[in-house]
Order: C-alpha cells, then sequence, then structure tokens
C-alpha cells in the first residue's frame, strides 16, 4: 500500500494564558506515524492520552488555544500532493468532505436540530458540487437505501431520530461524496453495546465498498479489535507501540499495551480484570524519561531518565519501551 499520509515529528501543545501565567498542555509531543492508502488506522488509549487531538492536528482542524509547535504533516493523494502547514485555509475547505471528512463524537455536532435531514444533506453536497435540491435527496436517498437505512428518516428532524440512528446518518453524511480518507473520533460514545456494533458494521462495510482509508479513535479496544487492519498506542502525548492490529493484541509489546489488552472481557472468563496501576500524568508537567515509568510493574533506573526510542520489532510491529531492546 502507498503511504496516504506521513507525520513527522509532530507536536501539538494547547497553550493558554491566565492571570499572566502560560500553561502549555502537550497534548501530541513528538509523534511519527504513517497512514496507508485503504487501510483501517485505529488509534487507543486511555481518555486523555492525546487521540482527538492527533485526529484533529492530522486533520488541518487546530484552533487555538491548540497550536502546532513542531513537526510536519504530507498528504499524498493522487490527484493531490500537499503539505499542510503550507495549505491555506481555502484550500483545506474545498477538499474536506470530498476529499476528506470527519466523523465527529456527537451527531448533534453535524446534524441542525431546526432543520429536517434532508436539508443538511443538500446542504452538504451542494457544497461541492453544483447540483439542485431535487438531486441532492435523490443521491442521498439512494446512499441511505445501499447503507440499508430507510429513506423516509430524510424527512424528520434529528431530535425524532434514535441516538443510534443519528449516528448512522452522521456516518452516512460523512461518507456520501466517497471521501479518500475517513476521520472517526469516538464514533460509537454514548451508544449501548448492540447499537455500537451495527455502527461498526456500517463503518466497515463503507470502508470495504468504498476502499477509501478510515481513521478510527476510540477508547475502547473491542471495537479496535473488530475493525482495525492497524492500531497505533498513545499513552501521554506519545506513541508507544503501533502494528497489525492481530499481532499486537496477539502479542503487544508494551506494558501499557497488554493492560489495555488485558483489560477486555472474554467469554467464558470469569476472573476480576486488572485496572491499570495509579492515574495518567497531567500532561503541562509529564514525568521525566518514559511517560509510563510511574505506572509501570517493569520500572528500570534508565526509564526515569530517558526517553525510550521506538524500534521496529518485526512484521511492520514498533514499540517505544527498553524491555523490548532484549526481545530483538
Amino acid at each position: 500500500m502507498s503511504v496516504l499520509i506521513e507525520a513527522s515529528d509532530l507536536q501539538a501543545h494547547y497553550i493558554t494564558q491566565s492571570y499572566g501565567v502560560q500553561r502549555t498542555v502537550k497534548a501530541v509531543d513528538g509523534i511519527s506515524l504513517q497512514i496507508k492508502e485503504g487501510e483501517i488506522l485505529s488509534i487507543a488509549g486511555e481518555s486523555g492520552c492525546g487521540k482527538s487531538t492527533l485526529l484533529k492536528t492530522l486533520l488541518g482542524s487546530v484552533e487555538p488555544p491548540l497550536r502546532i509547535i513542531a513537526g510536519n504533516i504530507q498528504y499524498n493523494f493522487s490527484q493531490q500532493k500537499f503539505d499542510l502547514s503550507s495549505t491555506s485555509a481555502d484550500n483545506l475547505r474545498e477538499i474536506r468532505w470530498s476529499l476528506i471528512s470527519y466523523i465527529p463524537q456527537g451527531s448533534m455536532q453535524v446534524l441542525n436540530p431546526v432543520r429536517k435531514i434532508v436539508d443538511t444533506f443538500h446542504d452538504f453536497i451542494s457544497t461541492h458540487k453544483k447540483i439542485n435540491k431535487n438531486a441532492t435527496k435523490k443521491l442521498a436517498q439512494d446512499y441511505l437505501n445501499q447503507l440499508g437505512l430507510s429513506s423516509d428518516i430524510m424527512n424528520v428532524y434529528p431530535h425524532q431520530l434514535s441516538g443510534g440512528m443519528r449516528q448512522r446518518v452522521t456516518i452516512a453524511l460523512a461518507t456520501v461524496l466517497s471521501p479518500k480518507l475517513v476521520f472517526a473520533d469516538e464514533p460509537t460514545t454514548a451508544l449501548d453495546v448492540l447499537v455500537q456494533r451495527g455502527v461498526v458494521q456500517l463503518l466497515k462495510e463503507i470502508q470495504q465498498r468504498e476502499g477509501n482509508t478510515l481513521v478510527l479513535v476510540s477508547h475502547d479496544m473491542g471495537v479496535h479489535a473488530n475493525l482495525a487492519d492497524r492500531i497505533a498506542i498513545l499513552y501521554a502525548g506519545k506513541l508507544v507501540e503501533i502494528g497489525d492490529a492481530k499481532s499486537v493484541f496477539k502479542k503487544p509489546k508494551h506494558p501499557y499495551t497488554q493492560y489495555l489488552i488485558e483489560s477486555l472481557p472474554r467469554l467464558g472468563d470469569r476472573s476480576e480484570r486488572i485496572s491499570i496501576p495509579g492515574r495518567p500524568p497531567a500532561l503541562d508537567q509529564p514525568p521525566t524519561g518514559c511517560r509510563f515509568h510511574p505506572r509501570c510493574p517493569h520500572v528500570q533506573d534508565k526509564c526515569k531518565e530517558e526517553v525510550p526510542p521506538l524500534i521496529a520489532m518485526g512484521n511492520g510491529q514498533k514499540v517505544a519501551c527498553f524491555l523490548a531492546e532484549d526481545q530483538i
């Protein structure tokens, strides 16, 4: 697969000023990764680890107090190649929804509560195509039917739909123009387990049919296990492990990844799940060395002083842990 996005040493911080005191939260701190064309890349980790901030940064949706401090993001679409840092806001608006789309955490961030679904579809489609309202309605109805959704929902307001149906409509809006790249930020948040399964299945079906690239953020490791081709594990603004999802779930290398996977429930296993000891660090004053060392059961002296590099373990799996050096 060709590389669609390449991020190099990306640093995105939240910088605020209050009563003359500046506070810097290092939400993304030196992350480098590649996203391949046609894959599903999942970004996992605890709440507050920098997942959503990384997604916003890759999307180019950076507004104060968030700032890109350093690093580079290169897009390599076949029709268009560009460096995100040197691309104008107008150019970004042109490619959004047609080349790049975004599924937010809450459907009501996208759906206007005082406009019917058909009007929202028209707004999205007509922004990027010269097309009248009847044509956008027909296009949207056909697309909803392809996704197994009733076209009757076109004539209702968002509040008349269940949370799961609103999320499906949001996914349909984000993909109706067949974008090459879709970012999804916690698309199953606040949905019950059965509805989550339907939403996950819908995302998978669209990705397989369209052959687009999906970058998915979730704290739910079960969602990643069902969807991901590759998985990136974030901890305290750092990338600590990345690799083929099957390999990572079968044999995680980083102690933090091991805890995340061991927390998953298993059929027939009634044993108590072990939570990660301690709590995540404050990102305005992160620990020295490896940021996981205050919670790690295998901590060594050098873990407290040195930042472990991301090293290749074979089969495309990489891990930032001094323990892994002995396994090469």
